[in-house]
């Protein structure tokens, strides 16, 4: 996902696991992220 996000010009932020910011793990019902625009620095 982070290569995908990264040729729209994005950077990953964090990950969740689930909407109330649980950890990602391979058991995780869903995959949250939070990207930012890629400024460069």
């Amino acid at each position: 996902m982070a290569a995908a996000l990264a040729g729209a010009g994005l950077v990953v932020e964090e990950q969740f696991g689930d909407l109330h910011s649980g950890p990602l793990t391979d058991a995780s019902p869903e995959i949250v992220t939070i990207a930012r625009r890629d400024n460069g620095s």
